[in-house]
């Protein structure tokens, strides 16, 4: 299931230093951050600046990323995992404020989202399968499930980093795919949520041993993951595990990974 815009396996990349800051959690890594219902994060790879998902507010998003000194306008690509209000809720205040951004969105995304979208930017792009967006970045294509919803994939100096919505259908689906589309690389990390919401303390404990099983070196777990899915991912990957929320940073670069 690869696009051909997908790089063919094998083929050697330029790794890149990476930097994921998180802009909309339901916890705060910082005072001066809001909280709210809903997940985004801001990715820089290399130049290229990306906006993953849009929160549950856009007055709460806009005002986190002007707290952190980030312009809305110099945002180059936009993904949107999912049509739930957490990942979509801040999408129309950003694009009235950016509408050169590329937008990208599951292929089956809602139609009557898509033609709002359309109002403000004519540069959305439907994605199918396992697509390169820019240098080291990727989405993995749309999953169906209860949502139509896309992860996404940068392949960094440590290995490939995976960021995910909320991962409605299933974490083992997206780790499968990432395997299939970059088997010579190791999952370093995966970044996001993991649809914790509702599930027994057995299926939680279920997504822990597909992480094991994929071999994922480190987690930061995010909104949806809910409190006790931290606390079982922080137990079990202990120094491996980076704490996250609104305001916080990852880094990644070829001689040190550091989250603050």
């Amino acid at each position: 299931m690869f696009s051909d815009n997908f790089k063919s396996k094998g083929q050697i990349r330029k790794f890149r230093d990476v930097q994921i800051t998180m802009l909309y959690d339901s916890v705060s890594m910082d005072h001066d951050m809001q909280t709210g219902i809903g997940f985004s994060c801001f990715i820089q790879v290399g130049n290229t600046k990306i906006l993953f998902d849009t929160g549950g507010d856009g007055l709460i998003l806009l005002e986190n990323m002007n707290k952190l000194g980030i312009d809305p306008h110099s945002i180059q690509l936009l993904l949107i995992s999912h049509s739930r209000l957490g990942n979509i809720g801040g999408l129309e205040d950003f694009l009235n404020l950016n509408r050169n951004v590329s937008v990208y969105i599951p292929d089956k995304f809602p139609a009557l989202l898509t033609e709002s979208i359309e109002l403000f930017t004519k540069k959305v792009h439907h994605v199918l399968s396992v697509e390169e967006l820019s240098p080291n970045v990727f989405s993995l294509g749309e999953f169906l499930g209860i949502f139509k919803e896309q992860a996404m994939a940068i392949s960094s100096s440590k290995g490939i980093i995976i960021v995910v919505g909320c991962a409605h259908h299933s974490s083992e689906a997206i780790l499968q795919r990432t395997k299939e589309a970059f088997p010579d690389e190791p999952v370093f990390m995966v970044v996001g949520g993991f649809h914790f919401s509702g599930l027994s303390e057995a299926e939680k404990i279920q997504i822990l041993e597909t992480f094991r099983e994929y071999k994922v070196q480190h987690v930061a777990a995010c909104f949806c993951c809910e409190e006790a899915g931290r606390k079982i991912l922080q137990r079990a990957y202990d120094k491996n595990y980076i704490p996250l929320g609104a305001g916080g940073t990852i880094t990644i670069n070829a001689n040190q990974i550091s989250g603050a």
